[in-house]
């Protein structure tokens, strides 16, 4: 009796343990990838530093602009924040060898976080436009990076290779100094999954309340 019991008390339990951790985790997310005066400072200080030294090719999404975007990178599972630069159309390996010294230089003096600095060949930016209505604008298609250089003080970890990656990695809020201050649309699939996930959680222990209380 003393076993089923016990049994039965963990029945109850341990899912609204796992409910709590879930709700918390998401909770934990959210405020990790909401940017704060921090963000904007760091993002804002690298962009300007690097704009100011080099010569960066003109954006296509943002024509006019230069092709340079810093944003609040998260990295899963334990929500460790970084900044992570986004730079287009610089080529030459000696250039960006001396883009990369700029942003350690900053990172260095300024205290900021981790930087991740991609180097990509050119923005995949897809136009359209609705005859209809008149509405037209784009999006940023799949990209692939040429080189990766993680930069932290005392520490650079450089990555020559290529690496796919899915627009929806670009999912965490991104924000264009150089445009002032453009704020990008984000796109909320993670944070659908975890309130789906959450939903989910939230009936199986309506449901084993009830089984509990049968017995």
């Amino acid at each position: 009796m003393t076993e089923i019991t016990n049994i039965g008390w963990w029945r109850v339990v341990l899912p609204w343990l796992i409910g709590g951790f879930v709700l918390l985790y998401g909770l934990a997310f959210l405020v990790a990838t909401m940017p704060g005066d921090r963000e904007f400072y760091e993002a804002g200080s690298i962009v300007t530093a690097v704009v100011a030294d080099h010569s960066i090719p003109q954006s296509i999404s943002i024509p006019g602009k230069p092709a340079i975007f810093c944003d609040l990178g998260v990295e899963l599972p334990f929500l460790y924040r970084y900044d992570r630069m986004l730079i287009y159309g610089v080529m030459n390996e000696s250039e960006q060898d001396s883009i990369v010294a700029t942003v350690r230089r900053v990172h260095r003096d300024s205290h900021t976080r981790i930087v991740l600095v991609q180097f990509f060949e050119k923005e995949n930016w897809k136009t359209w436009s609705n005859p209809d209505t008149g509405a037209h604008g784009g999006e940023r298609g799949t990209e692939t990076p040429i080189r990766l250089v993680w930069i932290k003080i005392g520490v650079e970890v450089a990555f020559d290779l290529v690496v796919q990656l899915d627009a929806d990695d670009f999912a965490a809020p991104a924000f264009d100094f150089i445009a002032d201050l453009v704020i990008k649309p984000v796109k909320f699939g993670v944070v659908e999954g975890f309130f789906g996930f959450l939903q989910s959680v939230v009936g199986s222990l309506v449901r084993t309340k009830g089984s509990a209380e049968s017995e």
